[in-house]
């Protein structure tokens, strides 16, 4: 079973390999070639053991190691860590990177940031321990959903001969046109229901009805058959429903990188949801 350090040390690889994944360059440099526990020796000739190593390319294609240091403490990482990666970064000629769980002393931090080579120092943490209330963020959004919905009732055409009846019945409400006979202009109904759909959902009633009446001169088109009618009857019935949703920030993300100097947050997402 892996120490606790260790699992540690495999769960910031994850978050590096992740947000390489999403084109994330977090260290301002394209990352390549992340590895766990690597050996590199030095220009002093000592072996020294790397907790996750990677490499990037300067613009002239030299390849540079990345020395990044995990440390899963319980409280603050002390100066004499950093002191200690800094060597060992000199030594390999690597850039330094530092990940830990809680934090940096005042000191520590101090000491990275004004280094001849800088520090760069995160915090590196699953969603449940990251800072989510210190940076002013939100874990867990809590969502009201109200999904207005009206489905059609009823429609009704009242035709002024009985006997046209027959050309309704296997009509689509949207297929109809009315027509006024003096000036040939013809109107789909279509704009009608669409309205009347409108005004339905506006009125949040059980039961919404409306009506178009005739005017002089108008009829119904049917599969080009004119229809005189009296009016056209329509009923909507609320089928609406309401909810409660909870979107929370774990479901969604495998690790958070926090960026001591500048307060970023970097999200490796779980990878579901890349």
């Amino acid at each position: 079973m892996a120490k606790q350090g260790t699992k540690y040390e495999e769960f910031c690889t994850e978050v590096v390999k992740r947000l390489k994944a999403q084109g994330d360059d977090f260290l301002n440099v394209k990352v390549e070639d992340v590895s766990h526990d690597d050996h590199i020796i030095g220009k002093t000739g000592v072996k020294h053991q790397i907790d996750i190593h990677a490499d990037y390319k300067d613009k002239d294609g030299k390849v540079t190691p990345i020395d990044i240091e995990c440390k899963d403490y319980a409280s603050n990482v002390p100066m004499e860590r950093i002191a200690t990666l800094d060597s060992v970064a000199r030594d390999i000629g690597a850039m330094p990177v530092f990940m830990a769980r809680v934090g940096y002393q005042s000191g520590a931090q101090i000491y990275a940031k004004n280094l001849d080579t800088p520090i760069r120092t995160f915090k590196v943490n699953d969603p449940e321990h990251a800072s989510w209330a210190k940076s002013h963020r939100l874990r867990t959004v809590h969502a009201h959903m109200n999904l207005v919905i009206y489905a059609l009732k009823s429609f009704t055409i009242c035709v002024k001969n009985k006997k046209d009846d027959g050309f309704l019945k296997k009509v689509e409400p949207n297929d109809l046109f009315i027509v006024d006979t003096a000036s040939n202009k013809k109107t789909s109904l279509k704009k009608w229901i669409s309205k009347s759909y409108s005004n339905a959902c506006d009125s949040k009633e059980a039961l919404y009805s409306e009506s178009l009446s005739a005017e002089p001169n108008q009829v119904l088109l049917v599969n080009n058959q004119s229809v005189p009618f009296i009016k056209v009857e329509i009923t909507w019935q609320n089928n609406s429903s309401e909810s409660n949703m909870d979107i929370s920030a774990d479901d969604l993300i495998y690790g958070i990188v926090e960026d001591i100097e500048s307060g970023a947050w970097h999200i490796a997402y779980k990878k579901e949801n890349q």
